[in-house]
């Protein structure tokens, strides 16, 4: 009798998790998605100021989405826990898609006014606090272990390329030469496909019964960030690198850049935000050909000075 043949580790290693179903309708459907939100990138910043919002309006349309994900975070990431991580980002998706294109109608019909678009970045910032952790550890209801890397990998490279390089330079195009309206509402067909994606989907694992509370689960993450000084530190000095320089500079600063000391137009601020997806698509093609560094705490907090110095650079910059 001859012995029963396995499946080649190395054969499975080589697998791609595009081949299975699931998670190749969740990846194209968010593909879609992202540069989408991408188009919105350029869109949104430029309705505001061309409706006559003024830098602080620019500043607080900005704050409404990234605030609610911030304090809304930790409750996602342990509520995704416990319900159909599926659900939560069709939900997600949903929400914001049906909010960007109410927008897009009302932009259409010139009757868009500052608090629509504040209480779009709202609704964004909302669903983006359940959709994160949801999009990260659906991957494990989907895929088999051996494939979580690599799924990983091609979300990430979708997200890179998608939102912050094809979807910015779209937009940018998109705006010049359709209008804003159009914009809104490509990214909302865009949530909208990935809703379809995502209702197609079938046998999804379920979700375990959790074993503590909503509340006991964060602090076991707090305690556990406290027990790491590197990633406590490093999150320190991220948040505050991003609140006083990084945040303001991409969603308030560079468009007001374009607008009043380039006098240039949407075209110029795709270009610029799809510079920094080229930055972050060459730092991922040198990764993986180099490796990852041995220390890489170091190489992390010396990039983020780098980029700091740059916008000093730029803020000492007489033309700005």
């Amino acid at each position: 009798m001859h012995p029963l043949k396995t499946v080649d580790e190395p054969i499975l290693r080589r697998q791609s998790p595009l081949h299975h179903r699931n998670f190749a309708l969740l990846w194209s459907g968010q593909a879609v998605s992202v540069v989408g939100n991408g188009i919105l990138y350029i869109a949104l910043p430029l309705e505001v100021l061309q409706i006559g919002g003024s830098p602080l309006d620019l500043a607080l349309v900005a704050s409404a989405r990234a605030i609610p994900t911030v304090l809304l975070l930790l409750v996602g990431g342990t509520l995704v826990d416990r319900m159909a991580r599926r659900l939560v980002i069709l939900a997600s998706d949903a929400a914001s898609g049906s909010a960007v294109s109410i927008v897009a109608i009302l932009i259409a019909l010139n009757k868009a006014r500052l608090w629509e678009l504040f209480l779009l970045s709202v609704v964004f910032g909302v669903s983006n606090a359940f959709f994160m952790p949801a999009s990260t550890a659906i991957a494990r209801d989907i895929l088999p272990v051996h494939l979580l890397t690599s799924a990983s990998s091609l979300m990430s490279l979708s997200q890179s390329l998608g939102q912050y390089l094809a979807g910015p330079l779209a937009g940018g195009l998109i705006v010049a030469v359709l209008g804003n309206a159009w914009s809104f509402g490509l990214d909302g067909i865009s949530f909208m496909i990935s809703v379809a994606f995502l209702v197609l989907m079938r046998n999804v694992s379920g979700v375990k019964a959790p074993r503590s509370t909503v509340a006991a689960d964060i602090r076991a993450g707090l305690r556990y960030s406290r027990s790491q000084p590197w990633l406590w530190w490093s999150m320190i000095a991220v948040g505050i690198a991003n609140l006083i320089s990084f945040v303001p500079l991409s969603l308030v600063l560079q468009p007001l850049l374009v607008r009043h000391v380039f006098r240039a137009g949407s075209i110029l601020l795709g270009i610029m935000y799809a510079a920094n997806g080229t930055g972050g698509a060459l730092a991922s093609v040198v990764v993986r050909y180099r490796g990852a560094p041995r220390q890489r705490v170091v190489p992390i907090l010396a990039s983020w000075a780098g980029a700091g110095l740059a916008a000093i650079f730029l803020g000492l910059s007489s033309e700005a």
